[in-house]
C-alpha cells in the first residue's frame, strides 16, 4: 500500500511540484494551501491516523508550520515522519524541542534528497 504524505505548503508552485513529484514515486499525496485544519482538534486526529509523512512550510497565513507540528506530535503523531522546509528560516530557527526529530530542508532543496530521507522512512 502506497504510504500517505500531507504537504502543507501556501506557494502553489512549490504544493503542485511537491504533489507532482511525490505522487509520480508511488506516494499517495494530499496537499493543503494553509494549516487552518489544525484549528480543529478532530482533524489533527484524523491526521494522525490518516497520514504516514507530514511535509509543511513554516511561514504560513494564519497557522504556521511549527504550530501544525506541535499540534501533532501532541496528538501523538511521530515527530521523525515531519518535515520542515522553508525558504526564510535557517534551521537553527526551528525551536530546538523539534530540531533533534524533525527534519528541515532549506528551499530550495534537492526533491532527490527529499525522497530519500522519505524512502529511509518508510518501514518504521
Amino acid at each position: 500500500m502506497a504510504k500517505r504524505i500531507f504537504i502543507f505548503e501556501d506557494n502553489e508552485t512549490v504544493r503542485n511540484l511537491l504533489t507532482e513529484i511525490l505522487g509520480s514515486q508511488g506516494f499517495e499525496v494530499t496537499a493543503f494551501h494553509d494549516a487552518a485544519i489544525a484549528e480543529n482538534e478532530r482533524h489533527i486526529r484524523e491526521l494522525v491516523t490518516e497520514a504516514d509523512f507530514i511535509i509543511s512550510d513554516i511561514e504560513m497565513p494564519g497557522i504556521s508550520g511549527i504550530e501544525l507540528v506541535r499540534k501533532l506530535i501532541r496528538a501523538g503523531f511521530d515527530e521523525k515522519h515531519i518535515a520542515l522546509i522553508s525558504g526564510y528560516c535557517t534551521e537553527d530557527e526551528i525551536p530546538e524541542e523539534l530540531r533533534a526529530t524533525v527534519k528541515f530542508f532549506r528551499k530550495p532543496f534537492s526533491t532527490v534528497s527529499l525522497i530519500c530521507w522519505l524512502e529511509g522512512r518508510k518501514g518504521g
